[in-house]
């Protein structure tokens, strides 16, 4: 009976686990981008490129957000993302996909996606804020 209570108590622990997938371009240099730009998703309904370009200010980085046609000239690197929300009680982001991509030639320089199974873990904002770091690294000094 004891080896069954640990085996559930394992296996409850298990289905709740979070998938992470992260690739970056070695010569990408993203720390060294100043202003990223941060494409807004047509089906996003919560606002979500502005919660990401506020993470990268926090993070130390000129940031804006709005419509690819709207893309500032200084910029020199627009964040692209994609985003499934679920309702279970309360509605929360399952998926996220981001991808870092240079201006000029459309290269993919950075991508990483993230999916939770359930309403458990971190916030929106938390959740943004692990995917960005592990992309660009710590936050800048100053920050």
């Amino acid at each position: 009976m004891k080896h069954l209570l640990i085996l559930l108590a394992v296996l409850s622990l298990a289905t709740g686990c979070a998938s992470f997938a992260s690739w970056k371009d070695p010569a990408a240099r993203l720390q060294h981008r100043k202003h990223f730009y941060v494409e807004s998703e047509l089906s996003d309904g919560h606002d979500l490129h502005v919660t990401i370009a506020n993470q990268l200010k926090v993070m130390g980085y000129n940031a804006t957000s709005g419509y690819l046609t709207m893309l500032p000239p200084d910029a020199d690197a627009i964040v692209s993302f994609q985003s499934r929300w679920t309702w279970d009680f309360k509605t929360y982001l399952i998926e996220l996909d981001i991808q870092i991509r240079d201006p000029k030639n459309g290269k993919i320089l950075a991508t990483v996606f993230y999916h939770r199974p359930g309403i458990g873990g971190m916030s929106t904002e938390d959740l943004i804020e692990r995917v960005l770091t592990e992309i660009l690294g710590v936050k800048k000094a100053g920050a």
